[in-house]
């Protein structure tokens, strides 16, 4: 199989080589990449300015979705022939999910496919799935804040996907960005949290 493979920092050291197909150790799910997407997070790996430190070789992708080809031991959420996506990105706009984030969703929400109409109204097709966001926005609007009012990010998200049936939500939300944007603080001490909530969760899914 062939896989890109970032043997150390620099976008020159970023090469298409062949491998053998890795076999999933415990915990571990081996997915058939279908789709990906370069996003922040890879960028500053492959430039070296990521604050968090990464082994190599690397295969980078953040944001990716796929299909279960095996699992390892000790794996009791994922099987062979689920479908699945990495974390979700979401930045917050004007209070709400972006416009590409809402064109990838009316893609997904599909009558006959994610969802269906039954005598006693409609029923989610996607159930015993689990999606974790990360939620990004210049300011705090987390629960209890003075600007919570505002978040129609999470109701959104958590309305749109329980109506697919999927209700195993987890949301890491990384407010207040716009102080780091503003050099108010520092970014790696800023990403820190967010980065290690990100890995465990993963550790805790498989």
């Amino acid at each position: 199989m062939k896989s890109w493979q970032l043997e150390k920092m620099g976008r020159e050291n970023l090469h298409l080589v062949e491998t053998s197909k890795p076999t999933p150790g415990p915990n571990q799910i081996l997915v058939r990449t279908t789709a990906v997407s370069l996003n922040y997070r890879d960028k500053a790996i492959i430039e070296g300015s990521y604050p968090v430190p990464v082994s190599f070789p690397l295969l980078p992708g953040s944001d990716l979705a796929g299909e279960v080809v095996s699992v390892g031991t000790d794996v009791t959420r994922f099987k062979a022939g689920d479908k699945v996506v990495s974390v979700i990105g979401v930045p917050m706009h004007n209070f709400s999910v972006p416009s590409t984030l809402k064109l990838w969703i009316d893609q997904v929400v599909r009558a006959g496919r994610t969802f269906s109409y039954g005598e006693a109204g409609p029923v989610g097709l996607l159930k015993g799935k689990k999606i974790t966001f990360l939620v990004a926005s210049g300011g705090v609007y987390s629960k209890g804040t003075p600007m919570a009012s505002y978040d129609f990010v999470e109701p959104y998200l958590r309305a749109l996907f329980g109506f697919l049936g999927i209700t195993d939500l987890d949301f890491v939300v990384a407010g207040g960005v716009s102080a780091v944007m503003s050099g108010k603080a520092d970014r790696a001490t800023f990403l820190k949290p967010f980065d290690e909530a990100i890995d465990s969760r993963f550790q805790a899914a498989a």
